[in-house]
């Protein structure tokens, strides 16, 4: 019993420790969807240094592929760049986002969209759906990403 007493009064502390402010969160939903459109407009220059910059390189970084495969930075940065030796050009088209404030400098955000890739081959390839789900963590004042969940639908390829 006294167990169970200090559990429910641990979580009732952290809840209001953790509290969001309205102002607070539309702040954050500012940065953060600033940061997602860096790294798009990076990706759409076919820029891999800077659309990579704000996922942070540590050992802790997770990244899940939308083939089910699970990179750590490194593999990331190395798959990154070879795919975009593949293509001349992207676009993404952001239809949604999503925030979940979890405590005052964790917060996850789901971006929803979709994405047309151009191959080196003149294939074009479309993702009607693409969802990249990221943990963005504000550390020393800046906002990076910590883990990260991409999905897509199977592309429509055109010839």
């Amino acid at each position: 019993m006294i167990l169970f007493s200090f559990t429910l009064t641990s979580c009732q502390n952290q809840s209001t420790e953790f509290e969001w402010t309205e102002k607070e969160k539309e702040i954050a939903k500012k940065e953060i969807s600033n940061v997602a459109k860096g790294i798009i407009e990076s990706a759409e220059k076919v820029d891999i240094q800077s659309a990579i910059e704000p996922y942070l390189n540590s050992s802790e970084f997770m990244v899940v592929n939308p083939d089910g495969s699970i990179d750590n930075y490194d593999n990331f940065k190395i798959n990154g760049i070879e795919s975009f030796k593949q293509f001349t050009a992207y676009n993404q088209t952001t239809i949604k986002e999503e925030y979940r404030f979890l405590n005052k400098d964790l917060v996850l955000y789901t971006w929803i969209g979709k994405a047309e890739i151009i191959l080196k081959t003149g294939e074009k390839m479309n993702f009607d759906s693409y969802v990249g789900t990221m943990l963005f963590n504000k550390l020393n004042n800046k906002w990076r990403i910590t883990y990260a969940h991409e999905t897509a639908s199977p592309p429509v390829i055109e010839e």
